[in-house]
């Protein structure tokens, strides 16, 4: 578990979009259309400094996709605070809505 302080609001870190996050703080803001679970689902990638209880910062790596199939809407996000792998790519193409 990361403890961490953010004054990002938890409703903007669900569904954010990238000027929001910008507006918060995150850095290399990029957003793109991906393929998730065979559809078309939209991509925000951006990295959010945090501040740690002992006073010191990690950044962490988030991306989030969102996938609406009319009625629904399927939020996907993951954040590490290591370089982004190929399982993130993974998981991000079989995400659908069900």
């Amino acid at each position: 578990m990361l403890v961490a302080t953010t004054s990002v609001p938890a409703n903007a870190a669900a569904g954010a979009t990238a000027t929001e996050v910008k507006q918060a703080g995150a850095k290399h803001v990029h957003e793109s259309t991906v393929t998730a679970g065979g559809t078309t689902a939209e991509e925000l990638r951006y990295q959010l400094p945090l501040q740690l209880p002992n006073g010191g910062t990690i950044t962490v790596n988030t991306t989030q996709v969102l996938e609406s199939t009319g009625s629904e809407l399927g939020i996907l996000t993951v954040g590490t605070t290591g370089t982004a792998d190929s399982g993130i790519t993974s998981l991000i193409s079989s995400f659908r809505l069900t």
